[in-house]
This record gives C-alpha cells, structure tokens and sequence, in this order.
C-alpha cells in the first residue's frame, strides 16, 4: 500500500501568526507588549495614514491562498516608508503592509518573500521579506558606519547604517508610540519625551554574550538508542540567521562586545573545539566580564608578578588569553584588570562608580556598564520628590499635566524611605543608600538576596552592623492596604548599614558624546545621614525575599509611611502582574520610579496605576486562573545576541497574573475613584545596547493626593 502524499503548502497561502494554531488562539485579555502586538499597532498606525483599512489586504484572514500575493521566494520593489518599533522596515504595495529587516524609511530595494501571515482580530495581513539588493538608498542610510562583518547574515544589529544621532531619535520615537499604543492615556496626561540618553560607547560595550551551537540532526535517534553522539565536524557557533532559518550563523568576533568578551569568544570556540566528544547536546556558551581593580601602588609588584608567571605559563593551556589590563587615565589611582568568565556557576565582579558588585556568572546583571554611571545618577536625580511644584525637570509638562502637579515640597513629608522591588544584586539599594534613613530590597531570588547581602559586605555596609529588621519585629503584622492577600514571606536574608561605614558614590558621569566630570552630592531633600553608627535615625538597609502575593508585608508599615516613601520598581520583560499593581497602588507611595527593559508593558502598567480605582474587587484574587505569568522565552525579531538577556531567566518572575476580565476592569475604572492619585512626571530613554531596537525607560509618577 503506498504511503499518502505529504500535502504541499500552496507558495501564495497565508499562514497563522507565529506561535498561534490555524484556529488561532485566544488573545490575552490584557497586553503582554509582545513583538507580534507592538508590529500589529505599527501595522495599523501605517495603514491609518494612508488611509487604508486592514480589510482591505490582499487576502481575506481566513482564505488559504489568493492569486492577489505573490509566491513565496519570488522578488518584489518595495519601497520603505516606516521604522517599526521592532526595528523592521515597512513598505506598502498593493495595499498590502511588507516588513523587511535592514531596511530604513526612504529606501527602494530588491526584496524576496519569505511569509504570508493572514489577519488577526488586531492584526492586519501582512508579508515579510528578506532584502537582497539597495537600488536607492535612504538618506540616513550610511553603509561605511558597519562595522559587523555579519551584517545582514546575523539577526542582531540592525541600526548599524543609521548615524547614531537618528538610532537614539528613533527610540524616543518607539517610546512616544508604545504610551499611545498600550498605556490608554490620554495624551494630555503623558509628557514629552525626553531626548534619548545615548550610550558612551556605541562598539565594544556588552560585558555579556551568549552564543550557542546546535547537537548534530543524529543526536536524538543516538541519544533514544543509549548511544553517544557522534559529531563530524565543529559544528557553528554563532547567533541565528537573520533569513529566519533558525540555524545558527557561524560568528567569529563580535564588535559589539568588549575587547575581553570578544577574546572570551575566541578562547571558548578553541575549547569546544577540542571537548567537542563531552556534548551530548547543543549547548549555549557564556560569556561575562568581570573586574579586578588594581591600586596603582601595587602595579609595579603586580607586574612583575604576571610576568613571572608569564614565563612560567609559557605555551601552557592554563594561561588565560581573554585577560586584559585597562587604564582609566592619570586622575585614577586604579587601574583595572579584566577576564573572560565562561563557567555558570563562577562569580563575576563589575563596579558601578565606585560600587562593587559580585553576582553569579549567569545571573542578569546590566551588561552596558558604560552607561551605567549616567543611568544611576538619574535614577538618584529622580527618585526623591522635586524641590518646587514645577522644578525644571518637569517643565515639558503640559498645562493640563501641570494642573495636577505636586504641591510644594515644604507641604508635603520628606521622603525618607525606599522600597527597592525586584532589587536583584542590590544595584539601586547600594548607589542610593545615602539617600535614605531606611532602604528596603525585595527579591523573589534566594540568590538575588545572597549576592545582594555579599555586595553590602563589599562596600563596607556590614552585616554585623546595628540593624533594623522589619520581617522580624513584625512578624505576622501587614500593611492594612495588602492584609487581603498577604501571605507569609520566604525566609528573608537580612542585613543592614552602618552610619561609620563606607556608602556608595559614584564616578563622573558619563555623557553621550564625552564623559565629563559631575559632582554627585545629595539631593536637596534627602535625609543627612548620622555620623553616631547607633544613632536611630542613621541609614540601615535591609534585603529580604518576598513574592508578588505579599511584597509590601516584608515592610514595616510604620516605618515605611506611603508619605515618606518612595518605590523602584525594575520587572522582568512581562512588566508587572496585576496583583503586585494592585498592592503598589493600594500602598501608595509618594513616589514611582519605574525602571523598565520592555516600554511597552512599562506603558501599560503605567496607564493601569493612572486609572485605577480600589473600590470594588480590583485585586484580581478571584481570577487567578484567568491569566498566569507570560512566557520568558525568546520574542521574534529579537537581536539574537541579547536572547534571554533581559528575560530575567535567574528566577525574578513574580508569581501569576492576578488580573480579571476586560469587563470587570472596565467597570471599575469607570467608578469613582477613592484610592490616591498620580501624576506621570517625565519619561527617559537609555539607549543601552546601540545598533538595536532595544531601548530602556524610566517612568517617574508622582502622587498627588
């Protein structure tokens, strides 16, 4: 009997959207600021202006072919007229949306069609396709600024022909569109956004790579037999195609990382190399930055020293080739020596000014620390309330926005406190420690909160120290505002500063163009520390583990006054589940500040705060099973190099998504409004990984009732 012909996908047939079956899945009632949702509202926006309606694509959503599309793998002239938030270029033809990658607004090319994609409730149809060949280039089009052999082949990178000056641009651009797509603000109530803060190093500034090679096509029937895995050749270790292949690319140097990363790369190819026999699987190499600085007294001695062992290790395999020696300048009185980490279970350290930090090789930490200087200091500039109702920082504020702005700081508390959620490694807790009388970390990580203790150790904040320990003294007692879905905490790692001790500075920051030297002195309103280590109003820091459910149950209520706190809020991509929102806004601190990789879900959280209500059952407790935790994987379009990067893959996802219908949101939106009021001050773009689509926000709100 011959076997039935395998059915052959007609080349003009529309395919579902990635990751969704023919019967296409249910949207998630609320937004997950997904590559496919932030495509879809740039899809839309294009097809508004032009007037054109999403029904009236070349294809209907649902047929299985048209003679209207043009078959897959055939060219097509495209002209592109937008730049996507994704980073993608759009063109219109045939009233038809096209999103080609490496393609900029102004550029006429050759492209061959890789994908039909059929509509969705909130997308239009649209066709993806691969450039070949740049007949008219863009104006801001600059094809000598590449610097990336892989250019085009890698999936990563794909601003590297656009000036600088037009990547940062467009970024502030991705942050207007993602509060006018996913906040449901009206525009009066979003300020202007802030010009970009570009990076002091566009090249050479990831202290993090991670590339990875796949198992041979043998590997699973070996592997089902009890059978080793045979590999006939080194097999590609890379990043993956940008074609869409998902095959891996074979990359050698990568001019995006450091100079020490990159000789990581090097050394950990030879490796696999010769311990290829040891894999049974493909594997995913790490590759981490990490510092040791160096007195310039002791160079001398240091010197001599490696040049010994130098000697020693000649034609050795121990002698590690990624280390390299960096001067800062004739002003430091350090130098600072540099290694290549590739074991996942090593430590790593990295400095912030004059902050150290010690975390797990593989645990997130910011991988720019070029500007990572300049991000602190605005964190520190911003986190306390403004010297005057409308100090300068806000005044791009329009009328409406300033109407409801802050009364004058001498009505209201001083802000005292800070309550550092998803504080990882401590990197806000220790930079702003002299801020605060008390400091508050949470972390859902058992490892986050040990290496955040280890880093009070580092930077003389002892353990030993006259602590305060508000999970201890107030075991059992929550904050009237979360008593519903308090639940008790995790064994909580607590430690706490000590005023003799050393607190953190920081270096000059660094600008975008040049780092130029700036004092960083404290803010005016906060609080002195003492110079009496027992002095009860003396600064005393605290880290403990904690989950959604009952983040602000690790916080004693009668310390840490909404009045005179403020809140850091830095989630993973998915941003923040609807149970923590609910718990913050019922808290309600004096002030926001919310540090965000993923604009789209930060803009959408931020519309929630703006529009909440507490009257009624807005926690979402009796709805846990509607939505749960959204997927951490990698999104499409992706730069393949940043691939988990900003995931938060060490364990920082905060429990389910406490969220209800869209109709019980709406209802309670449209009640009145009895909780307290905020007010978005201003809004920054960091441009931490340049040659991207990837921005970082900040989000600074105001309470002002």
């Amino acid at each position: 009997m011959s076997k039935p012909k395998r059915r052959v996908p007609n080349p003009s047939q529309e395919r579902p959207p990635r990751g969704a079956s023919k019967k296409h899945k249910k949207a998630p009632e609320r937004s997950q600021g997904s590559h496919d949702e932030v495509l879809a509202h740039d899809l839309n926006d294009v097809l508004a202006s032009l007037r054109l309606s999403d029904t009236s694509s070349a294809s209907a959503p649902d047929s299985e072919s048209s003679p209207h599309l043009p078959l897959l793998d055939t060219e097509i002239i495209l002209t592109i007229t937008t730049l996507s938030s994704t980073g993608a270029g759009i063109a219109i033809h045939n009233h038809r949306p096209y999103v080609v990658p490496f393609a900029y607004p102004g550029d006429t090319l050759t492209a061959r069609i890789t994908r039909h994609t059929a509509a969705t409730t909130t997308s239009p149809a649209y066709s993806s396709a691969f450039p070949i060949s740049v007949t008219t280039p863009a104006p801001d089009r600059d094809d000598t600024l590449v610097k990336c052999k892989y250019f085009g082949l890698c999936s990563g990178c794909q601003f590297q022909p656009l000036p600088y000056s037009k990547q940062v641009e467009h970024k502030r651009r991705i942050i207007e569109r993602a509060y006018r797509n996913f906040s449901t603000l009206p525009a009066h109530e979003v300020p202007s956004v802030a010009e970009t803060i570009g990076s002091p190093l566009q090249y050479g500034y990831r202290t993090k790579l991670t590339p990875h090679f796949d198992a041979p096509p043998t590997s699973r029937r070996a592997r089902r037999h009890g059978e080793k895995v045979h590999w006939e050749a080194v097999p590609d270790i890379g990043f993956n195609r940008a074609d869409g292949s998902r095959r891996v690319l074979d990359v050698e140097e990568c001019p995006i990382g450091t100079e020490t990363v990159q000789k990581g790369l090097v050394r950990e190819r030879k490796r696999v190399s010769r311990e290829l026999d040891r894999y049974q699987r493909g594997a995913t190499v790490l590759l981490r930055e990490t510092a040791r600085r160096i007195p310039r007294a002791d160079l001398k001695d240091q010197s001599q020293k490696r040049a010994s062992e130098s000697k020693e290790q000649a034609g050795s395999e121990t002698k590690d080739p990624s280390t390299t020696l960096h001067d800062p300048g004739p002003e430091s009185d350090h130098v600072i020596e540099k290694q290549c980490i590739s074991d996942h279970h090593a430590y790593t350290t990295e400095y912030v000014g004059s902050t150290i930090f010690k975390n797990n090789a593989n645990a997130f930490f910011q991988n720019n620390n070029a500007i990572l200087p300049r991000f602190v200091d605005y964190i520190r500039d911003h986190v306390l309330a403004p010297p005057s109702p409308y100090p300068s920082s806000t005044s791009h504020l329009n009328e409406h926005t300033a109407s409801t702005a802050t009364k004058p700081t001498a009505t209201r508390p001083k802000i005292t406190n800070l309550i550092d959620a998803y504080c990882g490694s401590g990197l806000f807790s220790l930079t702003l420690v002299p801020l605060f009388q008390n400091t508050l970390g949470i972390d859902i990580s058992s490892e986050s909160i040990r290496a955040a203790t280890e880093n009070l150790r580092l930077n003389g904040l002892s353990p030993d120290s006259p602590s305060h320990n508000p999970a201890s003294t107030q075991r059992g007692q929550s904050h009237p505002a979360t008593a519903k879905s308090s639940t008790t905490t995790s064994s909580a790692i607590e430690t706490a500063a000590s005023a003799g001790a050393q607190t953190a500075t920081l270096s000059p920051a660094a600008s975008t163009d040049a780092r130029t030297a700036r004092s960083t002195t404290a803010h005016p309103s906060a609080a002195p520390p003492s110079s009496a280590p027992n002095d009860p109003n003396h600064p005393k820091i605290t880290f403990t583990t904690g989950d959604a459910s009952s983040l602000f149950a690790s916080a004693d209520y009668k310390i840490f006054t909404p009045d005179t706190t403020a809140v850091i809020i830095d989630p993973p991509r998915k941003g923040c589940d609807e149970g923590f929102l609910t718990q913050l806004f019922q808290f309600g601190p004096a002030r926001i500040v919310y540090v965000s990789c993923n604009v789209h879900t930060q803009a959408r959280d931020v519309g929630w705060l703006l529009k909440a209500v507490t009257d009624g059952d807005s926690s979402g407790e009796g709805n846990k099973e509607g939505e749960k935790a959204g997927k951490e994987g990698e999104e499409k379009g992706v730069d393949e190099v940043e691939r988990g990067e900003r995931d938060r893959t060490d364990g920082r996802g905060y429990g389910e998504q406490g969220e209800g219908s869209e109709e019980a949101k709406s209802e309670h939106v449209d009640k009145k409004r009895t909780g307290p009021r905020y007010v978005l001050e201003s809004l920054q773009g960091f441009d931490f990984f340049p040659q991207t689509a990837h921005v970082e926000s900040v989000a600074v709100l105001q309470r002002t009732e």
